[in-house]
């Protein structure tokens, strides 16, 4: 039997597959099954599989004391089966005009109709105590696995009937013959008219049970899965083979496997938990797009290149293994996104890791590691002993709260690191840690601590500082990395202050929030700067208003500061899409800087900044 199942695009409505014993309600009979073992099924060829199923009480003979396994089954026993068989409980509405309330098999009917593996008849009817077709129930099970059309023409090409099979049955024929879930006669007929017995009816859901328990494949683009409402469970493996794939509302007990064969394309996970791993080897940087789903370990091996991993919504992660170049990034997140980021055997490649989101343990563990974190707060990062010669490069947009190094290592970048513990000789920052600590005997490399002149240091993390700069001229400043745009672009835009005695802020930021919106989950990123370390009392940005409100205050013995365009706060602006050539200010609305006697400071200069969009 093939282990593999191909399913192509249908959605159905189940509320679980959860594959617990198959428990087959007798329904050929009102009266109370005997206990005895039947005496119909000796020599049958399905006489194992019927006797499994009897000892595991899982269905039951009549009255009698047979079984009839060459008895035909109705519509209605088949769909009594089957949902048994899939812990079908939700119900659709039903108004067919042969199956009323009263009928036993009134709910069985509904209940089918919402899983939706079986349609009614042109002619408002279900006919549920008609036979079932060998037809009919390859195109019930394919339904229900999602086997949608095969290529039928070489897999039915064998039987000397195929002129027989309806034109709307050879699809669903096709793909259970494929998947070893129906078989054909020895004379080399399949006889799809033919009704389906008990018997065959038994070892057919069988199978479809085995074949749930192994590994499902998906290797043609389609959307697969179940609904918001009704998610389906995988209870074995699911790999995608392909790139335009889409699974959505599906529980996978085992491994998820985005295989070699999405190549540079795409692959979707839309409410999707997955127990076991997920394990990425294709995909390029525009790749694997994962919304609020629910993944244990993620694990990137791909050969030869980059993939980008994006988590949006309330998707959790709570491992990433990285053993190969990778972006994960962090987009409209309201779950939790990466929880620990580990970079492990990257296979000799020399690789970069980029990182653009919140992560609250980051671990280097391999030699010539580059690490670029563009955007978010690092909670802890480790560089392990093994990860010699490791370059971290920090953006604008970065906090590192704790960094530990224990091995030789570079930090570059404008990126805030408030606590190094560092262990070994050999380490370099390009901007000074708020706070340092090594052992005896071990020097650093640290940038001077003051923008005046004077030589780095290669240790002493907590010289006495410079004198605070003297400006010449008081003003608010804006400026950014690039000031021309095209829709869907990002800029980082810097507000700065330059002010004598300067004691507290607030300053009210507009932009025009029809063009432009400031990512990051529209959050400002504060810098290093003596008011933002004192209190900060605002930060907070309105994308709906275009508006983006600071305030921030010392906390000392009415001292003041002298502030020469020293950073207060950064942010990521983009221009939305669809925008026209034209140009659109981010300005100042209001400030208020107060000095040391707390009265309010007049500044010399309200700079504001003008970005010029092209389409």
């Amino acid at each position: 039997m093939m282990k593999e199942v191909q399913m192509k695009t249908k959605q159905m409505r189940l509320k679980s597959i959860a594959l617990i014993g198959l428990a087959i309600c007798t329904v050929f009979s009102t009266a109370a099954a005997s206990s005895a073992k039947p005496s119909d099924i000796s020599g049958h060829w399905a006489e194992k599989k019927i006797h499994g199923w009897l000892d595991q009480g899982l269905i039951q003979g009549y009255p009698d004391g047979a079984f009839k396994p060459n008895s035909p089954v109705s519509r209605a026993e088949f769909m009594a089966m089957t949902n048994r068989a899939f812990d079908l409980t939700d119900s659709g509405s039903i108004s067919f005009s042969d199956v009323k309330e009263s009928d036993w098999h009134y709910s069985v009917v509904a209940k089918a109709i919402a899983a939706g593996y079986i349609k009614g008849y042109g002619d408002g009817t279900m006919k549920p105590n008609h036979p079932v077709s060998r037809q009919e129930a390859a195109a019930m099970v394919s339904s229900l696995l999602q086997l949608g059309s095969e290529e039928t023409g070489e897999v039915l090409e064998k039987f000397t009937d195929k002129g027989s099979m309806a034109a709307w049955s050879k699809p669903a024929i096709g793909a259970v013959l494929k998947q070893g879930i129906m078989s054909g006669y020895p004379d080399q007929t399949f006889r799809p008219s033919q009704m389906i017995t008990r018997a065959e009816a038994v070892v057919t859901l069988d199978r479809v049970l085995e074949t749930r328990t192994h590994k499902v494949t998906y290797q043609e683009a389609g959307i697969y899965g179940g609904s918001k409402e009704a998610p389906i469970t995988v209870k074995g493996d699911v790999e995608v083979k392909s790139p335009g794939i889409t699974l959505q509302h599906m529980v996978i007990e085992g491994n998820l496997i985005l295989a070699e064969g999405i190549g540079e394309g795409e692959a979707i996970l839309t409410n999707v938990t997955v127990k076991g791993k997920t394990m990425v080897r294709g995909g390029g940087m525009n790749s694997i797009l994962v919304k609020d789903s629910t993944l244990a370990v993620l694990v990137v091996d791909k050969v030869n290149g980059q993939v980008r991993v994006e988590v949006s919504g309330s998707t959790s992660v709570d491992e990433v293994q990285l053993e190969s170049g990778a972006k994960l990034e962090e987009k409209d997140l309201q779950g939790s996104g990466f929880t620990t980021v580990i970079i492990t055997d990257q296979k000799g490649q020399q690789s970069v890791v980029t990182i653009a989101g919140n992560v609250d343990k980051l671990q280097l563990n391999v030699p010539n590691s580059k690490v670029d974190v563009v955007s978010g707060k690092i909670g802890t990062m480790e560089v392990g002993k093994d990860a010699k010669n490791t370059e971290i490069k920090l953006g604008s947009q970065v906090t590192v709260e704790n960094m530990t190094v224990d091995a030789p290592s570079k930090v570059t970048g404008p990126g805030t690191v408030k606590s190094a513990k560092v262990n070994v000789n050999g380490v370099s920052f390009e901007r000074r840690p708020d706070k340092v600590d090594t052992p005896d005997g071990v020097t650093i490399k640290l940038p001077s601590p003051s923008p005046g002149p004077g030589p780095d240091s290669d240790s002493d993390p907590d010289p006495d500082p410079d004198p605070d700069p003297d400006p010449s001229q008081s003003g608010i400043f804006i400026s950014a990395d690039k000031a021309t745009l095209k829709p869907g672009e990002s800029t980082i835009v810097k507000v700065s202050v330059s002010a004598k005695d300067l004691y507290s802020g607030q300053l009210k930021i507009k932009f025009d929030p029809v063009k432009l919106q400031v990512e990051n989950d529209a959050k400002l990123q504060l810098s290093n700067s003596q008011l933002n370390t004192s209190l900060v009392a605002a930060e907070n940005v309105d994308n709906s208003k275009g508006t983006i409100v600071y305030a921030a205050s010392l906390l000392r013995d009415r001292k003041g500061i002298n502030a020469n365009k020293e950073e207060l706060f950064s942010f990521v602006v983009k221009v939305k899409e669809g925008q026209s050539a034209s140009a659109s200010a981010i300005q100042i609305e209001s400030e208020k800087f107060l000095n040391s006697d707390v009265k309010e400071m007049s500044m010399d200069s309200l700079e504001s900044l003008n970005l010029t969009i092209q389409p």
